[in-house]
This record gives structure tokens, C-alpha cells and sequence, in this order.
């Protein structure tokens, strides 16, 4: 169960252009304590500029993000695997690296390791790892700093079937017993609708959101994607 749905950030109004291109139009939403929101979209619909803008890195041209000074949102980047395979680090001391400057979490690397189960791994470089460890080591390095909020860009693009099904056990343990809330970007729909509770349909503005059984359907992913696209379910059983 839950704990309080109190909020933690608010976007008002956010708008958001390179020159004369429009990336973002008046998109307002809310995250609150426990949620679990998965962020659906076009390429080119601006989710990975939102959330730039929700982790401070792009400003705003119209509208604000409200949060307290104080909270943390932990972020684990796409692509990861590529990007760190030759960086000369062991799993400990790029976990500690998430550490605020201040360094007044009340977390430590070696309990950030625990929750997501690579303490058996602190010792090895991480070009030694595997694509799932390695996300699991990004992962804890984000909750090092004690994070409200865990932002997920594609976390498991590269990661075989296997190891995404333990990645995403440890998100939804996270979410559940932590109450971190969790926003997943993620082109995967069938990921989507089998993790998360909440959607949020992105393109330039907010086209749609809500629960994901009153979203994923064909009639608002068409608004979404176009009219061109059609949902095929896959009857496994």
C-alpha cells in the first residue's frame, strides 16, 4: 500500500522552442508520492526535452517546474552500455559518484547497492559488466541521492529478455516499498502497459493521460501517433 500521494513537483504551463521550432507547448502535470508514470510518445515529440527541463539541465521558455530545493530526482540515462564500457571504474566508486555535493543523503553507496542486488559486484570495473548489471549499477548510483522522484529514459534498450524482467522487479519493488515514484520514458508499449499505473501521452503538449486501462487503447494512441497506427494484441495464452 501506499503511502500519502503527496505532491512532489508540478509543471505549469511549460513551453519549450529551438528558434522558430516548437519542442514543447504548454505542458502541465503533477507527480505525486508513489506514482508510477510511464512517458509514451513520437520521436520528436519532446520527452527527452522534458525531461532535460525536469531535471534543471534546459530552462523553461514559457511556464515553470515547482519542487522544493531539497528533493532529488535520481535520472538513469539510455544507451548506457555504449557509453561506459572502456571508463576505468570500479561498480563502488561510480555508485558513490552519485552523491550530492553536500553530501547529506541518508542513504549510503553500500545500501543503494543492496536494494538493487549488486553488492557482489562493487569491486569489478564496470566495462566487466553485463548491459542488465550495468543498469542496476546506474541505478543504485541515482539512488545514492536519495531521490523522490527515479526518471528512466529507455532503461532497457540492449538488455536481453531475462535480465529486463529483473530490471523491471527491482523498478517495481522500488515504487512499492520505497515510494519512489518512478516516470519511465519508453517507446515499448507492451513494457507500458505492463509496468506502470499512470500514462502520460506526449507530443509537443500533453495529448492525453490518465490510468493506463482507460488510455491504451487504439482511439488515444491514434491521437498520439496518428491515424496510421493500429494496436495488434497478442493473445499468448
Amino acid at each position: 500500500m501506499h503511502l500519502k500521494q503527496e505532491k512532489l513537483l508540478e509543471c505549469k504551463n511549460v513551453s519549450f522552442s529551438y528558434g522558430n521550432e516548437k519542442i514543447l507547448d504548454a505542458v502541465s502535470f503533477e507527480l505525486k508520492a508513489g506514482q508510477y508514470v510511464g512517458l509514451i510518445g513520437p520521436n520528436g515529440g519532446g520527452k527527452s526535452t522534458l525531461v532535460r527541463i525536469l531535471l534543471g539541465i534546459l530552462k523553461a521558455k514559457k511556464g515553470s517546474i515547482e519542487k522544493s530545493d531539497d528533493m532529488n530526482i535520481g535520472y538513469v540515462p539510455q544507451r548506457i552500455s555504449s557509453m561506459m564500457s572502456f571508463f576505468p571504474a570500479t561498480v563502488f566508486e561510480i555508485v558513490k559518484s552519485g552523491l550530492p555535493r553536500n553530501n547529506v543523503s541518508n542513504i549510503s553507496s553500500i545500501e543503494s547497492m543492496k536494494l538493487v542486488g549488486i553488492t557482489d559486484l562493487k569491486s569489478k570495473l564496470i566495462g566487466e559488466l553485463s548491459g542488465g548489471q550495468l543498469q542496476k549499477v546506474f541505478i543504485a548510483r541515482a539512488l545514492v541521492s536519495d531521490p523522490k522522484i527515479l526518471i528512466l529514459d529507455e532503461p532497457a534498450v540492449g538488455i536481453d529478455p531475462h535480465a529486463s524482467a529483473k530490471f523491471y522487479s527491482i523498478l517495481k519493488k522500488l515504487n512499492k516499498e520505497k515510494n519512489i515514484t518512478i516516470v519511465l520514458v519508453s517507446h515499448d508499449l507492451d513494457v507500458v502497459n505492463n509496468e506502470v499505473d499512470t500514462v502520460f501521452c506526449l507530443n509537443k503538449t500533453l495529448v492525453c493521460r490518465g490510468h493506463k486501462m482507460d488510455l491504451m487503447n487504439e482511439k488515444n494512441l491514434k491521437k498520439l501517433y496518428g491515424d496510421t497506427f493500429k494496436l495488434v494484441n497478442h493473445n499468448h495464452a
